[in-house]
């Protein structure tokens, strides 16, 4: 992925959408976070996958999320987590010619 130094990128990880013990319910309960950003990473563990129970829901807002985000302009990439492995392609990323690995 390409961004030039002056892209302003947000990066969040560990959402866990869809734990019964995370209080986000409705993705715009993050868009004061959300919208300044053209870009938003969410790093590994957006949603919570690894309990069958919660995987319904998980992938529900996850989603809602990516809905969200491009309502609001920001271009939302996935990257896998340990309990969200197949939420994307995308395992890590390479930004700025290698500068900055964001991985989870």
């Amino acid at each position: 992925m390409t961004l030039t130094p002056t892209d302003p990128v947000l990066i969040l990880s560990d959402l866990h959408l869809g734990h019964r013990a995370s209080r986000i319910d409705d993705a715009s309960r993050l868009e004061a976070l959300i919208r300044p950003f053209r870009t938003a990473i969410f790093n590994g563990d957006t949603a919570e996958l690894w309990y069958a129970a919660d995987r319904p829901l998980g992938r529900k807002l996850t989603a809602d999320l990516a809905r969200f985000c491009h309502h609001v302009g920001c271009k939302a990439i996935f990257i896998n987590g340990n309990h969200d492995p197949d939420i994307s392609e995308v395992n890590h990323l390479d930004l700025h010619g290698g500068a900055l690995l964001v991985t989870h």
